[in-house]
């Protein structure tokens, strides 16, 4: 039995519609012996009378695939192609190109603070926003190129068949200057600026993937490092997201395979010349000759909350070292610095008092530094764990004093026991230049609230003199001495006499 289908596309009288058709058909044939049979189609010729079929309108049918086909490739707020529409036609251009030796321009185009119109005027408006400024973009482009939305506020336009880069940096101009115009919305005017990288290929990439990854570093350098609100991709532009990663792995490996090592820096009592403390300084120990300082993974732990774990290694470490001076008759004061984001921890000095009892350390050599922006902001939880820390015995330093939001009140009214002045406020003070009205000002503030006052980054003999002429100081510095392990930490303090 031969079961034929088809789906036939008929065109109304009207000239207007068009309407689709499925079409099942059988053959019939007249048997030798009288009767009918089914037919077979290799056996059509022979003894075949006619065809019973069915004809079904599937119309709707054929109208819901196509809206199902729509919005698997388009989005629906803006009409527009969306991602996977575009990943095909990149892909399409690039074999194209590639077999023709012709260039093509990918523009990354951002919405430059979209969220806050969103937070402002509400999603509607911003959903009425995009509509506008998706046909505005399709206004501005040629017919044959590909505008997509990526989602929210991103949207990427695919030119073929670019003679250079100028082409595109045209391109972008003209997108730019077109959307200056300003958006209404009951009598208010809504501005927005955009931000466009573009990557050109296959200078700027060979695939997919180099291609829009390298428009996007492109966008964000022109967001944060020129003045044109476009820029051309090159191999010099850092990308920030790829160092994130990088470092943020970094510093997941280091945790894992505990490469985490903590250096002390003496701290000198100017009176005295001997040793008043000592700040634990942590350091990932990347190789036997290469020691990564906190500069470069600092930030980035605090955004993925990895801080938590370094502070904690830090606080173990410390702790570690303080119960083994114990047992050789040393006991000298460590500072550690400790995160907004720790202090805000619920029972996070329950945690650091914890810490301490189980390495038999006394409170009292432990201080803590928290930077001025911590104080300031005043959390109850930060303030609560702050609280509970002092009342055990635990010193509080303000640390980067000076840099921060400043509020003078807060020295008066919280427990803190010592400040540590920013050591920007040290750099000009040369043999030449021993002026500066700012240090003994904070000086007699200090003084005045029986405050410890420490300045960070003494590094020349000049500025070790003018904290000698000043008094009351204690400094800290590679003037003194860089970050040095452990049992060196030993040896300067019995060079130098600790401050008793």
């Amino acid at each position: 039995m031969a079961l034929n289908s088809q789906e036939l596309r008929l065109r109304c009288k009207n000239n207007e519609s068009l309407l689709h058709v499925e079409v099942r058909a059988i053959n019939i044939e007249k048997k030798i012996t009288g009767g009918y049979k089914l037919g077979r189609n290799y056996n059509r010729q022979q003894n075949f009378i006619g065809t019973y079929g069915v004809a079904r309108d599937i119309t709707e049918k054929k109208k819901a695939e196509e809206i199902i086909r729509f919005q698997h490739n388009h989005d629906l707020l803006t009409g527009l192609p969306n991602r996977t529409l575009l990943n095909g036609h990149l892909n399409s251009l690039i074999t194209h190109s590639n077999i023709n030796n012709e260039k093509f321009a990918l523009l990354f185009i951002d919405i430059n603070r979209f969220k806050l119109i969103n937070d402002t005027y509400g999603q509607s408006v911003g959903d009425e926003i995009l509509q506008s400024f998706a046909k505005t973009l399709r206004q501005s482009t040629r017919d044959e190129d590909i505008l997509a939305r990526l989602g929210s506020d991103e949207f990427m336009l695919l030119m073929s068949d670019v003679i250079s880069s100028d082409d595109a940096i045209a391109a972008a101009k003209n997108i730019i200057s077109k959307t200056t115009t300003p958006f209404k919305h009951d009598g208010h005017d809504i501005h927005i600026t955009l931000s466009i990288g573009i990557a050109v290929y296959p200078d700027h990439g060979e695939t997919r993937e180099e291609l829009i990854k390298n428009s996007d570093i492109a966008v964000c350098n022109a967001k944060t490092k020129t003045r044109k609100r476009h820029c051309l991709y090159s191999n010099k532009l850092k990308n920030k997201n790829s160092n994130t990663v990088f470092v943020e792995n970094l510093i997941r490996n280091s945790i894992k395979e505990e490469r985490f090592v903590v250096f002390y820096q003496p701290q000198i009592d100017l009176n005295t010349g001997k040793v008043h403390a000592a700040e634990a300084l942590v350091r990932i120990f990347a190789d036997e000759e290469t020691i990564i300082l906190p500069g470069k993974f600092i930030d980035i732990a605090e955004e993925t909350s990895l801080i938590n774990d370094i502070g904690e290694i830090v606080l173990k470490k410390a702790c570690e070292d303080i119960h083994e001076w114990n047992k050789r008759g040393l006991h000298i004061q460590i500072s550690i610095n400790m995160s907004a984001i720790q202090l805000a921890m619920d029972n996070f000095a329950e945690y650091v008092l914890e810490t301490l009892n189980n390495y038999s350390v006394n409170p009292k050599e432990i201080e803590l530094e928290i930077t001025e922006n911590t104080l300031v902001q005043n959390t109850k939880k930060t303030l609560s764990n702050i609280v509970k820390l002092t009342d055990a015995g635990i010193n509080i330093a303000v640390d980067d004093f000076g840099t921060g939001y400043s509020s003078l009140s807060y020295l008066d009214h919280l427990p803190l026991n010592t400040l540590k002045l920013d050591k920007s406020f040290l750099q000009n003070i040369t043999s030449e230049n021993m002026q500066n009205t700012i240090i003994p000002a904070i000086i007699n503030v200090s003084n005045g609230l029986q405050l410890d006052f420490i300045v960070e980054g003494v590094e020349t003999q000049a500025q070790h003199k003018y904290l000698l002429q000043q008094g009351s100081c204690i400094g800290q510095g590679y003037y003194y001495s860089r970050p040095i392990e452990k049992d060196r930490l030993i040896e300067f303090i019995h060079q130098h006499g600790q401050k008793k």
